[in-house]
């Protein structure tokens, strides 16, 4: 699975993996990785190297099944045909 980075990441999971396993100081990785002190703390005790889901846990919908479905077959002939 390919990784999909924000334009403005600093870290990879390879980095993250790196500082987690590196028995370096948290000054010392700051300063090799260009990264704020509180940022190599967080990568260091978190046990997982990818990021974490955001958002709900179970996204909420006022609509229901039925009518998710009639509005999304809405949407696609809307999109398709123009109506």
């Amino acid at each position: 699975m390919s990784i999909i980075l924000h334009p403005c990441a600093k870290t990879t999971p390879k980095i993250r993996e790196e500082i987690f396993n590196s028995k370096e100081s948290l000054i010392t990785l700051a300063k090799k990785y260009n990264l704020n002190i509180k940022t190599i703390a967080k990568w260091k005790k978190r046990g997982t190297f990818q990021d974490k889901r955001s958002g709900p846990i179970k996204p909420k919908s006022i609509l229901t099944d039925k009518e998710q479905a009639k509005e999304l077959n809405n949407m696609n002939n809307y999109l398709r045909y123009g109506y």
